[in-house]
């Protein structure tokens, strides 16, 4: 009787153990059935949705509050598909996101803290934007003391060079004298030609600053500086370039 007693409690832990087994791949299977069916609808398997992902850029000044809806406004697009960002997020909820230790980002406005490139992101529910800010400096650089030696050209007209010290020093002074400041509008969607075109050269042949004049901007550094007090380096050049050819 203790053997038979025994070995029933053997056989009824075996079926105990066997209904576990079965018990646990029906909860198994269960659980994948619904999660394939919350990826398939009306016959047809959907793909979990990733965001589109748009890049674009902007020019901006280092030290400067801008709006977002300012750097919208003034965006370069990096591709002509895409209608206008600011048209595309017009009445949509976006969350914008940037590094704190490189951009300051209050109340719908950003100030980015150091010269270089930054990214502020938005996100809304099926798009991200990815913009690049591309900060420069408020002010035109001058010209170094080590330049010793300038190219300058008028246009498609022949080009000539002036290691004349005096010449040179007088030049670079004006640029000291000026003040050109960054220049929003025009860094970002300027066009226009230009009329002088000036080379600066340290004695080793080294190039060290070149710039483009148009009016009363100055094109340098990839932006545009807007002439800010009554010395016009441009008018200047209109009575030195004569003299040089």
């Amino acid at each position: 009787m203790g053997q038979e007693a025994n070995l029933g409690g053997i056989y009824q832990g075996v079926i105990l153990k066997r209904e576990w087994y079965c018990m646990k791949r029906r909860t198994y299977l269960l659980v994948m059935f619904i999660l394939t069916m919350s990826f398939t609808f009306g016959g047809m398997y959907v793909q979990a949705k990733t965001l589109e992902t748009q890049k674009v850029s902007i020019y901006v000044q280092q030290g400067k509050k801008y709006s977002i809806k300012t750097i919208l406004s003034n965006l370069v697009n990096e591709d002509t598909r895409y209608e206008s960002i600011k048209d595309q997020i017009k009445n949509k909820k976006v969350k914008w996101t940037v590094k704190p230790n490189q951009i300051k980002l209050k109340k719908q406005n950003v100030t980015v803290k150091k010269v270089g490139t930054y990214k502020l992101t938005g996100k809304t529910k099926d798009t991200k934007y990815v913009i690049s800010l591309i900060t420069k400096a408020k002010k035109m650089d001058k010209v170094p003391d080590k330049a010793t030696k300038f190219y300058i050209r008028k246009g498609f007209d022949k080009g000539v060079e002036c290691s004349d010290p005096n010449i040179v020093k007088a030049l670079a002074d004006v640029f000291t004298r000026s003040d050109y400041r960054f220049d929003l509008h025009n860094s970002n969607h300027f066009s226009e030609g230009w009329l002088y075109w000036i080379e600066f050269y340290s004695s080793d042949g080294k190039m060290i600053r070149r710039y483009c004049t148009c009016g009363k901007y100055f094109s340098y550094n990839s932006v545009m500086y807007k002439l800010n007090n009554k010395v016009n380096i441009e008018e200047y050049l209109n009575t030195l370039y004569p003299s040089l050819i």
